[in-house]
C-alpha cells in the first residue's frame, strides 16, 4: 500500500511535468521557425502606471526563481524519500540536474548580454525551448549574435529559440 502511495506521488509529478511540457509545446507551436521578434507577453505580470521596463525584467526573474525553487523543493523531497525505487530516484535526479543546467544557462546568457552592453536581459530555458528577452530594439545583426550566443550556451538549435526585443 505504501508503494502505491509513493507511485501515486511520482505519477502526479510526472503529470505536472507533462502539463508543463504541453504548455511549453503550445508556446513552441506559436513561435515561428525563425527567431521571432514580437512583443513580449506581459499578461501574467500585474502592471500599473508606476511599473517600468526594469520592473518587468525584475518581476520575470523573481517569478522564474520562485518557480524553479518550488520545482527543486519537490524534486528534493522525492530524492530524500527512501521508499522510492532506484529507477524513479534516478529519473528525478536527472530532472534535478537538467533544471540546474537550465538555471546556469539562464544566468550566463543574461550576464553575457549585459556585459556586452545590453541594458537588460532575461532568459528562460525549458526542456525544448529557450526564450530571451532584451531591452531595446534589435538589429538583424544583434538578433543573430544573441541567437549564436544562446545556441552556444544551451546546445539548443536556433529553431528552438525565441528572441523578444522589449522596446
Amino acid at each position: 500500500m505504501k508503494k502505491r502511495i509513493h507511485y501515486g506521488v511520482l505519477l502526479a509529478l510526472i503529470c505536472i511535468c507533462g502539463v508543463l511540457g504541453f504548455m511549453n509545446f503550445e508556446t513552441k507551436d506559436r513561435a515561428q521557425t525563425n527567431v521571432a521578434q514580437t512583443q513580449f507577453p506581459t499578461e501574467t505580470i500585474e502592471e500599473d502606471a508606476e511599473n517600468t521596463e526594469d520592473d518587468l525584467f525584475a518581476s520575470l526573474r523573481l517569478q522564474r526563481k520562485q518557480d524553479r525553487e518550488e520545482e527543486f523543493a519537490m524534486l528534493r523531497e522525492i530524492l530524500d524519500n527512501d521508499d522510492i525505487d532506484r529507477e524513479a530516484q534516478s529519473s528525478v535526479a536527472e530532472r534535478y540536474v537538467a533544471l540546474t543546467e537550465y538555471y546556469e544557462a539562464e544566468r550566463t546568457i543574461e550576464q553575457q548580454l549585459i556585459l556586452r552592453g545590453y541594458a537588460e536581459a532575461f532568459a528562460f530555458v525549458q526542456d525544448d525551448l529557450v526564450t530571451v528577452a532584451v531591452k531595446g530594439k534589435l538589429t538583424e545583426q544583434e538578433t543573430a549574435f544573441i541567437a549564436r550566443l544562446t545556441v552556444k550556451l544551451t546546445g539548443f538549435s536556433s529553431d528552438r529559440l525565441t528572441i523578444l526585443p522589449i522596446a
